[in-house]
């Protein structure tokens, strides 16, 4: 059971809290019957504030299947080698496991994963190895397949079933184990996503589920079918990794037919399947794959609401899979968190704001002994994606150690869950949301010039062509200039690219605006000389021309890209993050921080192809977003009723947690408080000195110390070009009671500095006593004024337009706020 955190704070100018129960998420974690065993390892605090979600049928579905888990290498092993056609080739079932034998499933090892917290369990399985030469499964393979679904369903869990290791061109599997006498005449029977194989894989699809579909057809809306897993051209360089080229767009329009005939052979069966649930894929299961709507749509489906896209995210890579274990990182840190808010976001904008719901199959983290790291992350995964709207499934496959995907959190032989923590973290912040209110997504841009995503990808309505025109935000509080690159992936005979054409961001003084501008870059696609090319598949620079002129004609016919920000400078021209920070840090650590203090201050907010006009609908950076989280004086009201009161506080409208340390109380309060002053002053000339206290109603303005020799005040001026006023003093010398004015007028920058030494208007019995004859007397008043605490605050005039003044008797008030007063050398 997860302990909520008590927390106690007195606070004497405020309000007074004896122990308010922190909320650590939106979720209620109160109803669980999990036991977890006491470990070292702890469950981090996270509050990610929810984005608004559909509120449709199916995205409440996706929401209740709540934490996901794959019972991997199990049901999908294959053995092209060794299986027998026509037979049950029951082995395979425990013959990838590393328990062996032992780790045959059971209905404890459902049991053992419901208790571990988890609501949907997918099933892969694979089925080439179980079909005689018709395409039909083995009745003891299905069978055993059956019961475990079955039980599992009984047991009111989700279940996804899916085709899973049948990517093939044909009778046989492109390992290097495979035999080709396995399958005589090497007929073309699985599944590819080529033209050539189009057919064959079709006619494949459509049998394996015309007999699930019949076998299951009873079961109701709990179990899922995913039509395939990961479809691919299985040998292709571009196999795992999407690219703007022929062979990429065949696949995407092959595998929409063949989800397709999937869908069309699930509905056809009748029963609860005419309105089951169904996850399809694009290629590889690739997010930005699913992107290219010009070549992968989601199939038409006779059933409302009830197709799911299905996604693989092992992300960020190299912590969650990279193989190569000598170097590789084992701590989750913030610029990681950052990528994967980049990736659900774009996941948001792309699917879930289009009405299309999503389910990550399969993530995790592979195993380099550092089980907190793990625990961190699969926390923040879970939690990042369930606050936009997406269920996801971690993946086991029982290998405990080594380079290759070390994913095993569940003990097959025992048939207990591992690691306590990454099971208290998936349950805890996978569970279903209680609301679908909540914020949007900063950091998107659609416009006729292009569409560009959190995660910097970049698609374009047509051929990018010879030029593209970079527009930026640059936070020039922090930085001035900075860089990174307009990159393309390139799938070119047979070979792997990556392309990056270099950019620079910066700015010039406007004279206008009186003040830096960030100024649009353009790239040259055809300067060779310009372009970083690599073909990674062969581990070279490319240096040849003419391969380079190849690789930048294609790079001009493509419609996406990928927008990565590298580095930026400080105000004084060095690097950030300093070497204070970098120092001792690898290469990778190194540009890791720069890439993440870059993306603080630079923002890419359009990019245009200069063969098309330019749109001036452009986005923001997040400093300068109109729709970043912002607190309003009903927000502060309802946090303090909340805090007095213990009243209902829904997280997903906001993120109250502003400290983030998992609890809420009067720290977060005062915070908020002082974020909305921060709006409100947004803007504003920061002034510096001793603040006094404006008074409208009793026009006064009252410092602590005398005025001294400058008065400062911030002027705002309503509805009107101009306007102007006095501050005033009674002052006597000589038995004699002056009248002393030092007068003001508003200005552009809305800024007005008074000069104390000098008065500007002195009477005496209503007449006024010129300077020129009485500078003694201006200069003796002048003293007087300057060791004054309290002035009078006069509005003389206000202008409709220059020349017209508001008549005499307005309420100027309406027009001119003297906002604040400053002094800048009080007398003490």
């Amino acid at each position: 059971m997860i302990k909520k955190k008590i927390t106690s704070f007195i606070s004497a100018a405020a309000i007074v809290i004896a122990s308010v129960p922190a909320i650590t998420s939106d979720v209620d974690t109160t109803v669980s019957t999990t036991v977890y065993a006491s470990e070292e390892y702890s469950v981090p605090n996270l509050n990610i504030a929810g984005k608004k979600i559909p509120d449709t049928e199916s995205f409440h579905f996706v929401n209740d299947m709540g934490a996901g888990f794959n019972l991997g290498n199990t049901f999908e092993a294959i053995d092209n080698a060794g299986a027998v056609e026509g037979d049950a080739n029951m082995y395979l079932e425990t013959s990838w496991l590393s328990d062996g034998e032992a780790g045959v499933t059971t209905t404890e090892t459902i049991d053992a994963i419901k208790n571990a917290g988890f609501k949907t369990v997918r099933i892969p399985v694979s089925w080439h190895n179980h079909l005689d030469s018709d395409f039909n499964i083995n009745e003891d393979w299905l069978g055993k397949v059956s019961s475990i679904v079955n039980y599992a369903l009984s047991q009111d869990m989700y279940v996804i079933l899916n085709i899973h290791h049948d990517c093939e061109k044909s009778s046989g599997f492109t390992s290097p184990d495979y035999d080709p006498e396995w399958a005589t005449g090497n007929k073309d029977c699985y599944i590819y996503p080529d033209n050539e194989h189009l057919e064959s894989s079709v006619k494949y699809v459509t049998r394996i589920w015309e007999q699930l579909s019949e076998k299951f057809k009873d079961c109701d809306n709990h179990l899922i079918f995913e039509t395939m897993n990961e479809p691919r051209q299985v040998g292709n360089i571009h196999e795992w990794w999407y690219a703007d080229d022929d062979c990429c767009h065949e696949a995407l329009e092959c595998i929409t037919q063949i989800n397709q005939a999937a869908v069309d052979a699930i509905r056809k069966s009748g029963g609860n399947n005419s309105d089951r649930y169904i996850m399809v894929p694009a290629t590889s299961a690739k997010a930005e794959a699913a992107m290219q709507s010009k070549y992968f749509q989601m199939p038409e489906d006779s059933a409302k609401d009830r197709l799911i896209l299905s996604v693989h995210a092992y992300e960020p890579f190299d912590f969650s899979m990279d193989k190569t274990s000598e170097g590789a990182p084992t701590e989750f840190t913030d610029a990681m968190k950052k990528s994967l808010d980049d990736m659900f976001d774009t996941l948001y904008v792309a699917f879930i704001q289009q009405n299309i719901p999503v389910v990550i199959g399969e993530f995790g983290a592979t195993n380099r002994d550092n089980t907190q790291a793990r625990t961190n992350h699969a926390a923040y995964y879970y939690a990042a994606a369930r606050a936009r709207g997406i269920t996801c499934c971690m993946w086991d496959n029982s290998n405990a150690e080594g380079d290759n995907e070390a994913y095993r959190f569940l003990d097959r032989t025992n048939k207990e869950f591992i690691y306590d923590s990454i099971a208290e973290a998936a349950e805890k912040y996978g569970a279903p949301r209680k609301t679908f209110s909540g914020g949007g997504v900063d950091g998107v841009v659609v416009n006729s010039n292009c569409t560009l995503y959190p995660d910097g990808k970049v698609m374009f309505p047509s051929a990018v062509g010879e030029k593209a025109e970079i527009y930026f935000d640059i936070d020039t509080t922090k930085s001035l200039c900075g860089g990174g690159a307009l990159c393309f992936n390139l799938n070119v005979d047979g070979k792997g690219y990556w392309i990056g054409y270099p950019f620079r961001a910066g700015v010039e003084w406007d004279s206008s605006q009186n003040k830096n501008m960030p100024v649009p870059y353009t790239v040259d696609l055809t300067a060779l000389s310009e372009m970083n090319a690599v073909c990674w598949s062969e581990n070279r620079q490319v240096t040849d021309y003419t391969e380079l002129e190849k690789l930048s004609k294609i790079c001009q016919e493509s419609t996406s890209a990928e927008i990565q920000i590298w580095w930026s400078l400080d105000l004084n021209w060095g690097d950030r993050p300093d070497s204070s920070v970098t120092a001792g840090k690898s290469e990778s650590e190194v540009s890791e921080l720069k890439a993440a203090a870059a993306k603080e201050c630079i923002a890419v907010i359009n990019v245009r192809p200069m063969n098309l006009p330019l749109d001036t609908n452009m986005g923001c950076g997040s400093w300068n977003s109109a729709s970043s989280e912002e607190y309003t004086v009903d927000d502060i009201s309802n946090f303090q009723s909340f805090l007095v009161k213990k009243n209902t506080l829904d997280l997903n409208e906001k993120n109250y947690d502003l400290n983030n340390d998992g609890a809420l109380n009067v720290i977060d309060l005062c915070i908020m408080k002082r974020q909305y002053e921060n709006k409100q002053n947004e803007g504003r000339p920061v002034i510096e000195g001793e603040k006094g206290v404006v008074s409208i109603k009793d026009n006064k303005i009252t410092f602590q110390h005398g005025i001294g020799s400058e008065m400062i005040l911030e002027v705002e001026h309503n509805d009107c070009v101009g306007g102007g006023g006095c501050i005033s003093f009674i002052e006597t010398v000589d038995d004699n009671e002056y009248w002393v004015a030092y007068e003001w007028q508003t200005n552009e920058t809305g800024v007005v500095k008074i000069d104390m030494t000098t008065p500007d208007q002195v009477t005496l019995n209503d007449v006024k006593v010129e300077e020129s004859q009485n500078s003694e007397i201006y200069k003796k008043l002048g003293e007087l004024c300057m060791q004054e605490k309290e002035a009078n605050l006069f509005y003389w005039w206000a202008a409709q337009s220059w020349g017209n003044n508001y008549p005499d008797g307005t309420d100027l008030t309406k027009y001119l706020t003297v906002r604040s007063a400053h002094i800048t050398s009080p007398l003490t």
